[in-house]
Parts: C-alpha cells; structure tokens; sequence
C-alpha cells in the first residue's frame, strides 16, 4: 500500500540530494552525446511503499532527440547511471525494469531516517512530445504518451483553481489500485499523468 510521506524536513533533505546527483547523472551522460533532462516528477508525489517499507522518489530521465531510441540508449543510460552511482559509493542497478532504473535501497548513515530508493523514468522528449520506453521481448518500443506543454497547463490550471489535493487523491488512488492489482505498467509517471487528465477533464472538459 503507498501513503504519502509526512516528514517534510527529511523529503526536503533527499529532494536536494537528489538534484545534486541528477545534475552530475546529466553531465555524464552529456558526455556521452547523450541531451538528457532529469526532473523530480512532482515532490507532492513521494510516495510511502509499506508493503517494502521504502519511500519511492520517482524522476522523469528524458532524452532530447528526434531519432529513434532502441537497447544501445537503454546500455549506455544504465552503464553511465551505475557509473555516477559507483562514484558516490552506492550500489548499482540492475536490469531495465519495463519502463525505469531502480536504484538499490540507500538511507543517510547518520540521520535517522527512512530506507529510499530512486526510481528513473526513461522517456523520449522529441520536440515536447513525450513517449515512454517499454522493453518488449528485447526490444525497445516508444509509446506515445503526452506533449509536455499540454501536461504543464493542465497542471498549471489545476493548481491555480485549487484543484491539486484532487488530483494528488487520484493519484495515490490509482498507485493503490495498480499495486492490488499487481500491475507493472502503470509506474508513478504514468499515475501522475493520468491523475492529472482525469481531473482537469472532470472539472473543465466533461461538461463543456
């Protein structure tokens, strides 16, 4: 079951650490020709995993290209990725999971704290339109899932009519309702994009 986190101060703590390493995650692979964007989903989308006793912070991992991403993209974003992890002395990942990286269980050694784990959503960004990538017996599809301008006004107009604890309720909704159901293909990224549609269309499109 996931419930979202209480300890501010502690979120706050992970959610700056988590930009130092996604900002040294995006030089590396800079310099393996790769234009990466690395962004926290949303820090209102954190999310308590009781079932592993573990707090999820999941990240967008978008590659800026215009040409087709296969397995070689998937190798060279998990060889750089372990590489940055190896570098601050964390374990590394291991297989692509579906559509993200998982990092090993980590914890601050010196802080009391919960056990996290970071989730990498890797997703194409050609020209603002996003697509997810799904492992598919080896092979790597692109499927087609939102254009980010879109996704930002929907957003935007949601959390100007005070309409985000809505969208943040369906959102922690549909985590529950995927994890009972054990299914694998609707990770954080996609929860927080259908949570998003699902409300704006509700309250401005339904009855238009």
């Amino acid at each position: 079951m996931y419930n979202y986190l209480d300890n501010k101060k502690w979120r706050n703590k992970t959610v700056r650490w988590g930009n130092d390493f996604s900002l040294s995650l995006e030089k590396a692979l800079e310099e393996k020709g790769l234009n990466t964007e690395i962004d926290l989903v949303d820090k209102d989308v954190i999310v308590e995993n009781t079932a592993l006793n573990q707090v999820e912070f999941a990240y967008t991992l978008k590659v800026i290209t215009n040409d087709k991403l296969n397995s070689d993209t998937l190798s060279t974003l998990k060889e750089v990725l372990n590489k940055v992890l190896t570098e601050k002395g964390l374990k590394e990942v291991e297989e692509y999971q579906k559509s993200f990286f998982r990092t090993k269980r980590m914890l601050w050694e010196k802080d009391p704290s919960p056990v996290f784990i970071f989730d990498f959503f890797v997703i194409s960004d050609n020209n603002g339109n996003y697509s997810r990538l799904v492992l598919k017996k080896g092979d790597v599809v692109e499927l087609p899932m939102i254009n980010k301008d879109d996704l930002d006004n929907k957003e935007g107009k949601l959390r100007s009519f005070n309409l985000w604890d809505d969208t943040l309720n369906a959102f922690i909704n549909k985590m529950n309702m995927y994890e009972e159901r054990k299914d694998i293909n609707h990770p954080a990224f996609v929860c927080f994009i259908e949570s998003v549609n699902e409300v704006y269309y509700k309250n401005f499109e339904q009855n238009a």
